[in-house]
């Protein structure tokens, strides 16, 4: 990786998010919120919403081979790589492994250059295999929509799956894009309930370990600093008030009295 990745590194696309220093969820969440910012100004906002079927799974093998070729001709390397790739059967790439990331980047980086070059889509943002397209006409995304399917079909062996959608943004008739964890409008994000809900659940789960004496705080304070981190990113103090104040964390001592 020490070797491999600075090759890519340095040709990826600034739309690309996932699995790069500097970039990261956060920062796509807050270039995908941007677009539709900018895209607000100029009328109605549409969005299309995709990402690859099973995407880890179907990378090709002679694909992803080929395109590693285009920048290294070591014979010693690429003979490491290819038995890394031939590792999981024949196709997809090792779940895991390090260097899996880094294969599912350039691999889709082909898709990069496409959208951004071919088609010429100024507000494109992709994190791995999610990708969303931001424009004021509904009609033009699903032009690209054909676009970008046949290209994938042909060049890299993908499909989009069947959670693919174009939708209008708006908090009247349309609604939020669902993206990175978060439901972004262009004005405000909220985070997907299902964060709220799995975070009590787990605040719930060790309050009953910390009363049973079978956990400790200190095992509790990383989880909620890193939610707390995450839903810091959107207009959340009232739900993080809510959530952080409905579970109470109390012990008896050996003195007989109940301590928080």
């Amino acid at each position: 990786m020490g070797i491999i990745e600075p090759i890519w590194e340095k040709r990826f696309l600034s739309d690309s998010y996932a699995c790069r220093v500097g970039k990261g969820t956060h920062a796509g969440a807050d270039c995908a919120q941007r677009f539709l910012r900018e895209a607000e100004a100029g009328g109605p906002v549409y969005v299309l919403k995709a990402d690859v079927s099973k995407y880890f799974a179907s990378i090709d093998h002679h694909i992803l081979k080929r395109l590693l070729r285009k920048r290294i001709c070591c014979e010693g390397t690429l003979w490491l790589l290819d038995s890394i790739i031939d590792s999981c059967g024949a196709e997809g790439v090792p779940i895991g492994n390090l260097t899996s990331q880094l294969f599912a980047n350039l691999y889709l980086h082909e898709l990069d250059e496409f959208v951004k070059g071919e088609l010429r889509e100024e507000r494109y943002v992709r994190y791995m295999d999610d990708f969303c397209l931001v424009a004021n006409s509904k009609d033009h995304l699903q032009r690209q929509r054909g676009r970008i399917e046949g290209f994938l079909a042909d060049n890299l062996a993908l499909r989009l799956n069947a959670k693919t959608q174009l939708f209008s943004i708006g908090t009247g008739h349309g609604r939020a894009l669902d993206f990175l964890g978060y439901r972004i409008w262009p004005n405000h994000r909220k985070l997907r309930k299902s964060s709220a809900l799995r975070i009590q659940r787990a605040l719930w789960h060790y309050a009953r370990l910390y009363r049973q004496g079978k956990a400790r705080l200190s095992d509790v304070r990383p989880m909620v600093q890193s939610w707390i981190g995450h839903a810091g990113h959107a207009n959340t103090y009232g739900l993080r008030k809510a959530v952080l104040g409905s579970v109470i964390f109390a012990r008896e001592s050996p003195s007989g009295r109940w301590v928080e």
